[in-house]
Formats: structure tokens, sequence, C-alpha cells
């Protein structure tokens, strides 16, 4: 992905989404439940966190 971190933060604005996640470049990518320090969730100021799986 191209484009700076404050660009990618402009966008989280006017999306009005959460936050974003990002990951060091330099670490592989493993999947699985394991959390690792090689994550970040950057959250939007003011940002009220999703409802996950919420169906009616």
């Amino acid at each position: 992905m191209a484009g700076t971190d404050a660009e990618l933060f402009d966008i989280v604005l006017q999306l009005e989404v959460e936050g974003f996640m990002s990951k060091r470049k330099a670490s592989p990518y493993t999947p699985g439940p394991e959390r690792s320090t090689d994550w970040r969730k950057t959250r939007r100021p003011g940002a009220v966190p999703a409802e996950r799986f919420k169906f009616s």
C-alpha cells in the first residue's frame, strides 16, 4: 500500500471508521488466534468501538 501514515489517517477521519490495523513491515504474517506485538491498532479520536457480530 503506497502513501503516508498521515494520508491513511486522513482517510480514517473522512470515513469515520473506528480506526485501522497495521503490522510491522519486516514481520511475516502468521495465521492463527495468537496475538502478536507486531500488530498495532490505531483508533480515531472519539471513535466508538464497533459492535461485532451482532445480528438481528
